[in-house]
């Protein structure tokens, strides 16, 4: 509550804050491990971690009220320097991006020495959501509503090509259709 009355206080021009995030797709569904009920007398379960389950790509993306930057694919285990590089593609070529404030979340790429020293070299502003604050950052519900159209009923992806194709066309319509 108090990050949330500090940025309220801080009397923001919230059309100017730019809200990013980092989704990992897998092929075959919404990212996340399947839970199993697993009786404690019996030997464990193994869940497999080859296969399509873990073949992924990663997606950076963000919007504000009056801008939807390109959608940037990163590696899967992406760093600091990736995420500045990606940082200088998406936003320095974006002269209209410059106004505004950075809202990430505390990936270990997002909080980096590093990072913090691009963003200040480059005269960015920036906010760290709070830990365990998912609720807080808007684009987790536009990934809610990506999620649903890219698998709609129950559908899976055959290979990243595939699945990299049906987020991008996604997001193409929701950068046509942004309310603006």
């Amino acid at each position: 509550m108090k990050w949330v009355t500090d940025r309220l206080n801080e009397k923001n021009d919230w059309s100017k804050i730019l809200f990013s995030d980092a989704k990992l797709w897998y092929l075959d569904g919404p990212a996340g491990r399947p839970k199993i009920w697993q009786d404690s007398r019996l030997p464990p379960i193994r869940i497999p971690t080859k296969g399509k389950r873990n073949e992924a790509v990663h997606v950076w993306a963000a919007f504000s009220l009056g801008q939807v930057p390109d959608l940037h694919f990163l590696s899967c285990h992406y760093d600091s320097q990736e995420y500045c590089n990606m940082l200088q593609n998406q936003l320095q070529t974006n002269q209209g991006l410059k106004k505004y404030t950075l809202y990430h979340d505390r990936d270990p790429a997002h909080t980096s020495t590093a990072t913090d020293n691009w963003l200040r070299s480059h005269k960015w502003k920036s906010v760290h959501f709070p830990p365990k604050a998912a609720d807080l950052n808007p684009i987790e519900n536009l990934w809610g509503i990506m999620t649903r159209k890219v698998f709609g009923e129950t559908k899976t992806c055959t290979n990243k090509d595939s699945l990299r194709a049906a987020i991008v066309a996604v997001w193409k319509e929701i950068q046509e259709d942004r309310g603006v």
